[in-house]
């Protein structure tokens, strides 16, 4: 998350029960809607940033203004985010004997919130290698940390049950020590 992704507007916000699950044993902090919003930001220029994907819904009017590069750089495609669009499958805290620590949040959203063309990677930053799409079973079959297998576990559980999904809880893993602990955030 970048300071900027707090600034932005989005086109429409997310659900109630997004907003809970964000919001869920929050650090840094007292928990709010508009931290909350910004993970979700966060993630639409992360993968604008990273792979040249628009995620969000068109906007006719005047681009909005950023002083972040590649926030400019996403409105100039003609878009605004539209987090309604998003659910929750799965967040993680990087292990404690990890050089680099993170407090990741993962989204699904519907292809159909991508603008862009979803086979045209020309836009990406160069910060992934060879970026291509993969079935589940494709990407199983490649060489994932653990906390990538989990969360694509996840998303298949959600894909495959779609009806359920929404009433699925999010799996929260983190680590007491070095052992990991799987817990649950209410749906």
């Amino acid at each position: 998350m970048d300071r900027a992704d707090s600034r932005i507007t989005p086109a429409r916000d997310l659900s109630p029960p997004v907003q809970r699950q964000l919001m869920d044993r929050m650090r840094g902090g007292r928990p709010t809607q508009a931290r909350a919003r910004s993970y979700a930001l966060a993630a639409v220029r992360e993968t604008f940033e990273e792979t040249g994907l628009v995620v969000g819904a068109a906007n006719q009017d005047a681009p909005p203004k950023s002083r972040h590069a590649d926030w400019n750089a996403y409105f100039q495609q003609g878009a605004l985010p539209d987090l309604s669009k998003f659910r929750m499958v799965a967040r993680a805290i990087t292990p404690p004997y990890r050089t680099r620590r993170f407090d990741t949040r993962f989204f699904i959203g519907d292809a159909s919130a991508i603008l862009s063309d979803m086979h045209d990677t020309g836009g990406a930053s160069g910060e992934l290698l060879d970026l291509h799409w993969l079935t589940i079973t494709e990407a199983r079959d490649l060489e994932l940390p653990n906390i990538t297998r989990a969360v694509l576990a996840e998303v298949e559980a959600r894909l495959v049950e779609p009806a359920k999904a929404n009433r699925r809880p999010v799996p929260f893993i983190y680590f007491r020590g070095a052992k990991p602990v799987q817990d649950k955030i209410a749906p």
